[in-house]
């Protein structure tokens, strides 16, 4: 996998980089390990709703109309 080495300033518009600032320093961690957890968890949220979306498509195995 490649690393991406744009710094998060650069991303982010001022007022979130700001707020991302403030709760690094809340919590006493680094930034960029904060945007890791944000962008792991928006992975996982997509890939949760695409499973979703998949099951849905899926016929219903066994069903029978009531017709």
């Amino acid at each position: 996998m490649q690393q991406c080495d744009i710094p998060v300033s650069a991303v982010l518009d001022p007022i979130t980089y700001d707020k991302l600032c403030i709760l690094a320093n809340e919590y006493e961690t680094t930034k960029e390990s904060l945007v890791h957890f944000a962008v792991q968890r928006l992975v996982s949220d997509v890939e949760f709703v695409r499973n979703l979306r998949t099951i849905n498509l899926r016929p219903n195995a066994g069903t029978h109309s009531a017709e």
